[in-house]
């Protein structure tokens, strides 16, 4: 906090400094050679897409140069970040360009293109920028010294203050922090949490630590894109239990860490912070499984405390209470928590179609099987699983069991009894089931049995994959070729083949109801795909106008289009570049920044085949034709640069609509 402070100062003083510069003109000869695509190559198109919005958005304070013509400016996105840039001119692609910034990712960030965006602005309309002198403090902050942390909002300590610092006695130096203080009411709060911590009294730092859980579950919320939000601090929070471990007061830890939970989990539920509130009280509560460990409790009392935080665990809060389960524990500790856990198993039945309750008890019984094994009474644990598999529908765990003891007849048996039982209400559940009855025929080596499985589901849901497992359980069942004749039947009729033309047997297993059950229809789609997947080009083509001419349906997805694309472009280049450029230009009406990239992306690929099929003649005219129907959207101008590697600020002052960019704001500290 005063770090922070004492930042402020700095920069102030800095700005001081800078009114008696002289204003320069930015050093144009190189950076006026910069392309599109020497972004994109340097940063990515992702960067390049956020940094123009920036720019746009005049998120680009204060930008200024030096002698040698380097950049340095603040950009502001979650937080403020100090950026500097390098154009060295002379090489390709991403050797052109260097940069820093104080931001987490620190180089080749969307700050550093938002502040190379607002200089070629400047280049554009001939502005005249300060120059930043050797002193600037943004040097320093961007290129992340390590004796000068680099805090998102620049919160380092200048170096330049130490020594005026260091020239005061202690009175004076008190007096300073007291005024501080005084003007900063979070400073005067950090230095009453600090007085505290480092007292003797536990009991006082205990009641600190309550009271700042309190105080910190609040709302939490955060903009991602304007970098707005409130957050909460659980800084002092964790602070208070380290001070708490380190005097070796582990049961008040534990203590603490149960009234942190509680209150997180429900913080949590309402916050919309993509994650960082949990995250905060996560580390908090590693302290605490920590202090678990060293603390008072019983064995079976520790691994209780963290396997009861674990159940009820919606959000991550909790993610180190496998740290403590995962521990060497006794038999006896084991056997303990089983019984504990075995007496909150309550009889009543739970129905199938109760998710929430019926998660929940699965997830209490596999912690008392677990136990159980761990304390070495696997029969009972045995006798739980086959308990609880009628009650909750989790006949996969019994089965897995069985299997693994090489109870097949068992195993095989309680699978089928569970499809029947869960196929209408838990569909995924008796296709795990199904899977497992497969594998335990795989494993008895009943080659035909294994394969009609396969077909089933095949059947129900078609693809290329579940086919490929279907022919290869055949060919050990002898029966491919038939197999495959009637499977490629089926996907071009529609028709399930008839028990005299089938060569596999029955499974025996119910078929679930499907509520398009008896409607016949084709899967082109999936010849389209196997076609693709065995390179065969003119079949690809086939099944994809079987299906165009169906219109667009969900088999005719856009990535189904690119990839019939990329299959065809070495023998069939005029049909790709059709594909291509129709995709294009369905991405281009979206109207939005992301799809322009990918639309650049398409056009790439239209004049890379257009090369390769020497008629390299085609792609100026066909650019110009995009330019003049889309001449007015700014973002999808700057992609077809990339792809021609024209100059930013030559292809400013060329054709298209006149439009003065907003260049840096300069605004007051």
């Amino acid at each position: 906090m005063v770090s922070r402070f004492l930042a402020m100062v700095e920069v102030g003083l800095m700005k001081k400094k800078r009114k008696g510069t002289t204003r320069r003109r930015p050093r144009g000869l190189d950076w006026s050679k910069l392309t599109w695509a020497d972004l994109e190559d340097w940063a990515g198109a992702r960067a390049v897409s956020r940094g123009s919005s920036y720019q746009r958005r005049g998120r680009v304070h204060d930008l200024n140069v030096s002698t040698e013509g380097e950049l340095v400016a603040w950009v502001v996105g979650g937080s403020r970040y100090a950026t500097r840039v390098r154009w060295k001119g002379g090489g390709t692609g991403s050797s052109k360009l260097e940069s820093s910034c104080s931001c987490p990712v620190g180089w080749q960030c969307k700050h550093a293109v938002a502040a190379v965006v607002a200089l070629l602005d400047a280049l554009e309309n001939e502005e005249e920028l300060e120059r930043a002198g050797p002193d600037d403090v943004r040097w320093t902050l961007a290129e992340r010294n390590p004796d000068v942390p680099t805090a998102s909002e620049a919160s380092s300590k200048p170096r330049s203050l130490k020594p005026f610092l260091r020239s005061l006695g202690k009175d004076e130096l008190v007096d300073l922090v007291l005024e501080i203080s005084e003007l900063h009411p979070e400073i005067e709060a950090d230095l009453a949490h600090r007085r505290v911590v480092s007292g003797d009294d536990a009991g006082r730092i205990v009641q600190q630590a309550r009271a700042e859980i309190a105080s910190a579950a609040q709302e939490a919320w955060s903009d991602g894109w304007t970098g707005e939000g409130e957050l909460p601090d659980y800084s002092r929070v964790e602070g208070s239990f380290r001070s708490l471990l380190e005097r070796r007061c582990y049961d008040e830890v534990v203590a603490l860490g149960s009234e942190l939970f509680e209150t997180g989990q429900e913080q949590v539920g309402r916050a919309h912070d993509h994650g960082e509130t949990a995250a905060a009280i996560g580390e908090c509560m590693a302290i605490v499984f920590r202090a678990l460990l060293r603390s008072s409790l019983s064995d079976s009392e520790k691994i209780l405390y963290a396997l009861d935080l674990s159940l009820a665990d919606d959000y991550g809060l909790a993610d180190g209470a496998g740290g403590v389960v995962e521990r060497e524990w006794s038999k006896r500790a084991w056997s303990a928590v089983a019984d504990d856990l075995a007496r909150r198993l309550e009889p009543a039945p739970v129905t199938l179609t109760d998710f929430r309750s019926r998660y929940r008890r699965d997830r209490l019984s596999d912690c008392i099987v677990s136990a159980l094994d761990s304390a070495g009474r696997a029969d009972e644990a045995d006798g739980v699983c086959e308990r609880e598999a009628p009650r909750t529908g989790s006949y996969a765990r019994l089965v897995r069991r069985l299997m693994d003891a090489k109870r097949f007849d068992n195993a095989r048996q309680w699978a089928e009894r569970g499809y029947v039982a869960v196929r209408e209400e838990q569909r995924g559940t008796a296709s795990q089931l199904r899977d497992l009855l497969r594998d335990i025929a795989r494993r008895r080596r009943q080659w035909p049995l294994v394969a009609a499985y396969a077909a089933e589901q095949f059947f129900e849901r078609p693809d290329v994959p579940k086919l490929k497992e279907v022919l290869v359980a055949a060919a050990k069942a002898d029966c491919e070729e038939e197999v495959r004749a009637v499977a490629l039947c089926f996907l071009e009729t529609g028709r399930r083949p008839s028990s005299g033309r089938w060569p596999l047997p029955a499974t025996g297993l119910p078929a679930a109801d499907d509520p398009e059950a008896g409607r016949v229809a084709e899967h082109w789609h999936v010849l389209r795909d196997l076609a693709t997947e065995e390179r065969r080009p003119d079949d690809v083509l086939e099944w994809h106008d079987r299906l165009a001419s169906r219109g667009r349906t969900r088999w005719r997805s856009e990535d189904a289009d690119l990839r019939v694309a990329e299959a065809v472009a070495s023998t069939h280049p005029d049909r790709a570049i059709e594909i291509y450029r129709a995709a294009a230009g369905r991405l281009i009406d979206q109207m939005k920044p992301d799809a322009y990239v990918s639309a650049g992306g398409l056009l790439r690929r239209v004049r890379d085949l257009l090369r390769a099929s020497k008629r390299s003649r085609e792609w100026p005219e066909l650019l110009a034709g995009i330019r003049e129907s889309h001449r007015r959207k700014r973002r999808l101008m700057e992609v077809l640069d990339g792809l021609d590697r024209r100059p930013i600020v030559s292809s400013r002052r060329g054709g298209g609509p006149r439009r003065r960019p907003r260049g840096p704001r300069r605004t007051r500290q």
